[in-house]
């Protein structure tokens, strides 16, 4: 019985992982909008107030690498809207140094579409996007908002 449970549980744990999905910054299906220096395509440096990072994804839940480059903690601040809900979007506080902040969480197991806009000026230093973690191994892209 109990080599039973413990199998369940690494058959549970291999699952989980195979429906997860890292998307890294150079993928193509990501869009890049404004003042975006792309000369490094794994590595985009976002300075201006502005910006966005544009992909549409399927999964229930969203998260974002970024690396805030300038001051001791950071500063640098960015929108965050799913589903061109602009009412109900939230804000991103960054930390100085690479760090992954969880954008949606509980969302329908469908297509959704993020737009992460830089909102703080270019004296607040430079942010990097690394990349996009979902739960859902499937990714889309559309030119077109949903």
């Amino acid at each position: 019985m109990k080599k039973s449970y413990l199998w369940a549980i690494s058959l549970a744990l291999v699952a989980s992982a195979a429906f997860a999905g890292t998307i890294p910054a150079d993928d193509p299906n990501i869009q890049y909008i404004g003042r975006v220096d792309c000369s490094d395509r794994e590595a985009p440096l976002i300075s201006w107030p502005g910006p966005a990072v544009r992909a549409n994804f399927t999964g229930t839940s969203l998260k974002v690498t970024l690396r805030d480059e300038e001051g001791d903690k950071g500063g640098n601040m960015f929108n965050v809207f799913i589903d061109g809900n602009y009412d109900e979007g939230h804000v991103i506080n960054c930390t100085k140094g690479e760090s992954t902040y969880t954008v949606a969480t509980g969302l329908e197991d469908k297509t959704h579409e993020l737009l992460l806009a830089k909102r703080t000026e270019g004296e607040q230093g430079n942010t990097v996007f690394l990349g996009l973690e979902l739960v859902s191994s499937a990714w889309s892209w559309t030119t077109a908002p949903r």
